[in-house]
């Protein structure tokens, strides 16, 4: 008896410890899961947006955050034709294009900031059901590509935008993929730009030293191109891109003088391209506001580019967009 019961017991034993060492392993495996995340709290659930600091100190100086002041985040898109829901919490959808519209009512002016795609910031990492997974280091583009690349993507990016700017309000997003770019184009009849890279590996109606009105996949190809390019920098391609916003402005300024219901009607013809957060009726009156009000120039943070282990690391200086930051958000008390 007492045989058959040592042996019984010596089995309960070894059950026990190998369900330790499963544990410890399972635990080990876990815990190096873990450590390339930042634990986000759990009373943060869903949450996505950031609290912007009343007041700050900068350099010895107090401000206070402005009045009157709105904002709009457009995201372009790699990515072609009408959006969709991934059934996946992944997506590949990059955030090729990202430019925040800080609209002042007190002074009618609309500023244009311009971040880098591969800016690297904290971006939340979304899990099963669109839950905070935790938070990496990473380029900025790629938090569109968490979530299901409709508006939980739109809102990771624009949480990623915010923290990055130190939590200052964006009132609403826009997301729009490749197809809206040249549609927009042609519908303000076009877009001039002087031709300053060689394109002759790509479009060779786009020669350098000439002036161009962009039409249809001209402009795509104006304000994508980068592999191709001599300087196939992300820094390069944003310069193009902040010639084409300044002209694309004048363009529209000139359709909305001629036709009120643009704004409405162009919204409309890319809708099957976009999301938003907001109604078209908002949109609309944002981009007459744009159309009306006196643009100043596009800003974009300095910073420096090197080579990362996979991709382009843009490491963005921080006296540069902070002084970004205080001159759009704050004043000075």
């Amino acid at each position: 008896m007492s045989i058959k019961l040592n042996k019984k017991l010596l089995g309960i034993l070894l059950a026990v410890l190998i369900g330790v060492v499963l544990l410890v392993a399972l635990y080990r495996v876990v815990s190096m899961l873990e450590s390339r995340l930042e634990p986000v709290p759990e009373d943060q659930g869903n949450v996505l947006t950031a609290n912007p600091a009343q007041e700050i100190t900068y350099k010895g100086r107090r401000y206070t955050l402005k009045r009157g002041i709105s904002t709009l985040l457009v995201i372009g898109l790699d990515e072609f034709g009408p959006t969709y829901k991934h059934e996946s919490y992944r997506n590949d959808q990059q955030a090729d294009f990202i430019v925040i519209l800080v609209f002042n009512d007190t002074d009618k002016t609309c500023s244009l900031i311009h971040l880098n795609r591969d800016t690297m910031t904290d971006v939340t990492v979304l899990s099963i059901g669109g839950k905070n997974a935790g938070v990496v280091t990473e380029q900025l583009a790629l938090a569109h590509t968490y979530g299901s690349a409709l508006q939980d993507s739109c809102r990771n990016t624009k949480k990623a935008v915010c923290d990055l700017l130190g939590g200052v309000p964006i009132d609403h997003y826009v997301s729009v993929t490749m197809d809206a770019v040249f549609l927009l184009n042609d519908l303000v009849g076009g877009v001039e730009v002087t031709i300053e890279d060689d394109f002759s590996d790509t479009d060779n109606t786009l020669v350098k030293g000439e002036k161009v009105k962009l039409m249809g996949q001209q402009a795509l190809t104006f304000v994508r191109s980068r592999s191709s390019m001599e300087d196939d920098s992300n820094v390069a391609r944003m310069k193009r891109q902040k010639a084409y916003m300044a002209s694309f402005v004048d363009s529209l300024r000139n359709t909305l003088e001629k036709d009120e219901d643009f704004s409405l009607r162009a919204f409309e013809d890319i809708s099957e391209y976009m999301v938003t957060d907001t109604t078209v009726n908002v949109l609309s009156d944002m981009v007459e506001k744009a159309a009306e009000y006196e643009i100043g120039e596009v800003l974009s943070p300095e910073g420096e580019a090197v080579d990362g282990e996979k991709f382009i690391e843009f490491y963005v200086d921080e006296d540069s967009l902070m002084e970004i930051v205080i001159q759009q958000f704050y004043t000075l008390e």
